[in-house]
């Protein structure tokens, strides 16, 4: 993550978390709702390329804390709807491959499905002809198999619960330092 020049209290984490810059896949497509969130919030970003996810976060050095930026080994896979998780899923070579090197790099991921949900993949509500038996196994197979979660969020909230999701993962990783 970077190296500190010591170890981190409660006050110190804070401080930093405060100055968490969440990073934006620079191929990263139909996030207008993300970036207003952030912006609308006064929460720092900048684009830049990933690679893995969309979405990831750091913090830039801060003197007598850190000497260098702390990257968070934490990122986010956004599909904004189910048409685009089950087209992913169903080109599923270049998907398997990010999610095989995130786990080689130890990097945690998340998969957020906007304006999704459970229910609707099983019930077929999008437009692919990939069979919802081979959807729903498929992001079983991938979470047993890369320990990749998907998490179904209406698409108003899910700036909300993707910037808290690094803010937090950040968090423990401070803290457990």
């Amino acid at each position: 993550m970077g190296a500190l020049v010591q170890t981190l209290d409660a006050k110190e984490v804070d401080l930093l978390l405060k100055l968490m810059i969440v990073k934006i896949d620079t191929r990263e497509q139909k996030n207008e709702h993300i970036v207003e969130f952030l912006d609308g919030r006064g929460i720092a970003w900048q684009s830049c390329k990933l690679d893995a996810g969309d979405y990831g976060a750091y913090i830039p050095a801060t003197e007598g804390i850190t000497d260098r930026p702390l990257h968070l080994n934490a990122v986010i896979e956004r599909k904004n709807s189910l048409d685009e998780l089950a087209q992913t899923v169903k080109e599923r070579n270049r998907f398997e491959n990010e999610l095989s090197r995130a786990k080689r790099r130890d990097t945690r991921l998340i998969i957020i499905v906007e304006d999704g949900s459970y229910s609707g993949m099983i019930r077929k509500q999008y437009r692919s002809e990939y069979a919802p038996k081979a959807l729903t196994g498929s992001l079983m197979a991938f979470e047993a198999r890369y320990n990749v979660p998907v998490q179904h969020v209406a698409k108003e909230d899910a700036a909300h619960y993707m910037y808290h999701w690094l803010y937090y993962q950040f968090r423990e990783a401070l803290l457990s330092m």
